[in-house]
């Protein structure tokens, strides 16, 4: 029986710090074009089918979201004017929680609401929920529209189920990812229904939506031999950088800047338009007034400057009117705003703005935005070309708003000067490039999906067994760690006892306990490079390689060649040749594999302690024992010293001692030795032969070996390092996933 082909219809939102907008495009399952054709969504408060809509709402007195027309008309009148409000999520926490990020992160993924106070402190910082409900009510005043709700019902009408595609910044970390995902599952697209059909929702890096909708437009004919296309994405908020090819990955390498968007020249100009408006006094005390009323009334003012900036930059004269409710226009020149830009630092608007986190404003400095602009594509340049394998540019793409003013392709092509001006592209319709590229990944993901359901039983059902069966090598390894960690500890405190620093056995075992206490070894573990060089080891060359085996099995499965096991070790720096490079910074890469080392590293070492302080108590009973019947031994062979010794000990006359044999009293000359304080010369007769056999006889590495061995460790271990690796085996395997999309 044939299987029921199923319709989708995807919808691309790129929710931006500027400008807001959604494409769509319906396929059937399996279907594929070589251009796609999408279906022109008029948004919200626009008249204009395809055009973007500012990011920027308030709300009337009955609490109803006002778009950007009434409030430019009247906004004296409506109330918290809410503008620029997507930010990296990162910055916005303020508790630095002491769950461990993996840890979060699956929570925060299977959260439908957002967790509690108590849960998660972090998530209810002031700046992390006004973010969160700025994005909720703006989102939900979007797709709650009536007239949009019934254009989707019209074009979804066949369809089975609608899926949002919707977009985060590339630099954005797995953390700041899935903080916005559950911002939108709160929102009407997390419904699980929309438009009277099933609907869901599919995360994706911007980068991704650019590689789609390059290869749309055919850019990639475009590209000389050997090169790749570069597309440089302009944002209010941010820049994502990506270069692209046509073959097997999605892109040879991607970056970019969480803060350098276009919005602080939106704050230029409202500083500057408001220097202008004190000059008089009416209007300025006009201004205060309603500034008084409505605390947010600048941002209202934020969004007429930013409409003068992109007509000034659309006029052929140059020249842009600031209007602003009653106030009387005001002129600005392309001059003027230049002269603006050129002499205005960057973080010292940002720090006011955005609250811009003290080392991003360190590293700007007093540098202008144009002076920052060339120094992030020079870095940027420069990363490209001092790779092993130097990504070369062919052709470069300029999207985003505020890709139209003019200097921004005059830096380009003076940072990147082997390419033409002929070779310089300019998206005709650039607010459209991401939304566009959102709605192919739908499509593109259908490609991929039976790899999609291996690589989930891969990681549900294999990474488990793979992790236990390469227990017992880490459990060889941690014995002999644990064994270099503890013995000289061990031995510090005998030596002090046999030189009479300590008063009896009990008390050198008492402080022997002591420094290997939960605390202790939680910090001898964490401060010792041999243990965190063995988790790396192990990672790498064990659990790593057999994850990387059962990947290039994926790989084989679908036809994707050119990745080599080696290439798909996740805990190592990939250099897939053929088809893109890599798909991560390389020194970004390198910073998450030691994170990895260090959050597994925790995880066993907690999941490990109460083990080997249980193992310290037998060594030390092992220990207690050795030493005692060799003090017994080399007291005995003192002769009558020896002996009067050996009687105080046990509490007998020595003549007694004596006449009953010295057998006899062993066992019980080894039980109160413990507690007695011996001479010191008794102390000096055990050799330090004598102490080498107490350790050699007490065997820790066996003893660490054979815990480490036993199922409740054992399975506690896998438990807690197969949740920390399922995210990195994820984005290994997204190489060969795109491969799979690209063909």
């Amino acid at each position: 029986m044939a299987k029921a082909v199923t319709k989708k219809t995807y919808i691309g939102y790129d929710l931006g710090d500027g400008e807001t907008i959604t494409d769509l495009v319906t396929l059937a399952t399996g279907k594929s074009t070589s251009k796609t054709v999408f279906d022109n969504m008029t948004m919200p408060d626009t008249v204009i089918p395809g055009k973007a809509m500012p990011t920027i709402f308030a709300f009337d007195n009955s609490g109803n979201v006002l778009f950007l027309q009434t409030i430019l008309a009247d906004p004296e009148s409506v109330k918290n004017i809410v503008i620029n409000f997507k930010r990296c999520q990162s910055d916005l926490l303020s508790f630095n929680s002491n769950r461990n990020v993996p840890e979060l992160i699956t929570k925060l993924e299977k959260a439908s609401d957002w967790p509690t106070y108590a849960e998660w402190p972090d998530g209810h910082s002031k700046e992390m929920l006004k973010f969160k409900d700025s994005v909720i009510a703006f989102t939900n005043a979007i797709f709650n529209d009536r007239n949009y709700i019934n254009r989707i019902k019209t074009v979804a009408n066949d369809s089975d189920e609608i899926v949002f595609c919707v977009g985060h910044p590339t630099n954005w970390s797995l953390l700041d990812i899935a903080i916005y995902e559950l911002i939108l599952k709160c929102t009407v697209l997390g419904s699980g229904k929309y438009a009277d059909k099933k609907s869901g929702i599919i995360m994706e890096a911007e980068s991704r939506a650019a590689f789609l909708y390059a290869k749309d437009v055919e850019a990639f004919g475009k590209l000389p031999k050997g090169s790749s296309v570069l597309l440089i994405d302009i944002g209010s908020s941010t820049i994502d950088i990506t270069a692209m090819t046509a073959a097997a990955n999605n892109n040879e390498y991607y970056s970019g800047s969480n803060y350098l968007g276009a919005r602080s020249i939106d704050y230029m100009i409202r500083d500057w338009y408001l220097e202008k408006l004190q000059k008089n006094p009416a209007d300025w005390n006009l201004y205060k007034s309603a500034v008084k009323a409505n605390p947010t009334f600048p941002n209202a003012l934020t969004l007429a400057c930013r409409r003068a900036k992109e007509d000034l930059y659309s006029s052929p004269n140059g020249i842009a009117v600031i209007h602003f409710g009653l106030f009387p226009g005001v002129r600005l020149s392309a001059d003027e705003l230049d002269r603006i830009i050129d002499n205005t630092p960057v973080a010292n608007i940002l720090r006011e703005t955005i609250n811009l986190p003290e080392q991003e404003c360190a590293r700007m400095g007093n540098k202008s935005w144009k002076k920052l602009f060339r120094e992030f594509l020079t870095e940027k340049k420069n990363e490209m070309t001092n790779r092993n394998r130097p990504v070369k540019v062919g052709y470069i793409i300029l999207t985003g708003s505020a890709s139209k003013m003019p200097f921004v392709p005059e830096i380009v092509l003076e940072v990147f000067n082997e390419v033409s001006s002929d070779c310089l592209g300019y998206d005709m319709d650039p607010s459209r490039t991401i939304s566009k590229g959102l709605a192919l990944v739908g499509p593109s993901n259908e490609k991929s999906k039976a790899f999609s359901e291996d690589l989930n039983n891969l990681i549900d059902k294999k990474l488990e067994k793979i992790i236990k069966d390469n227990i017992p090598s880490l459990a060889n390894d941690m014995g002999q760690v644990v064994q270099d960690i503890l013995t000289p500890i061990m031995k510090k405190h005998v030596y002090d006892w046999k030189e009479g620093k300590i008063d009896t056995l009990d008390n050198m075992n008492k402080r022997i306990k002591a420094d290997c206490s939960e605390n202790a070894l939680g910090k001898l573990l964490s401060e010792n490079k041999k243990y965190k060089d063995t988790i790396k080891k192990w990672l790498t060359n064990k659990v790593g390689k057999d994850i990387a085996v059962e990947l290039k099995g994926l790989c084989n499965k679908y036809g994707v060649a050119g990745i080599s096991v080696e290439d798909l070790n996740i805990m190592t720096v990939p250099q897939i040749p053929g088809g893109g490079g890599i798909s991560i910074n390389p020194l970004e890469f390198m910073d998450i594999i030691s994170a990895i080392v260090s959050i597994i590293a925790g995880v066993v070492a907690y999941a490990s302690i109460a083990t080997i302080m249980a193992v310290v108590v037998v060594v030390l009973s092992y220990i207690s024992a050795t030493l005692a019947s060799a003090l017994f031994t080399a007291l005995v062979a003192m002769g009558p010293v020896g002996w009067t010794i050996l009687a105080g000990v046990v509490g007998i006359a020595v003549a007694a001692l004596v006449a009953a044999g010295f057998d006899s009293f062993k066992n019980t000359f080894n039980k109160k030795v413990m507690s007695w304080n011996l001479p010191k010369v008794a102390r000096q007769v055990l050799t330090d032969k004598s102490i080498e056999k107490a350790f050699t006889d007490a065997d820790i590495k066996k003893q660490v070996t054979d815990s480490f061995n036993k199922p409740e460790l054992k399975n506690d271990i896998v438990k807690k390092v197969s949740e920390n690796l399922k995210k990195q085996i994820k984005v290994r395997a997204e190489d060969i996933k795109y491969a799979i999309e690209s063909k």
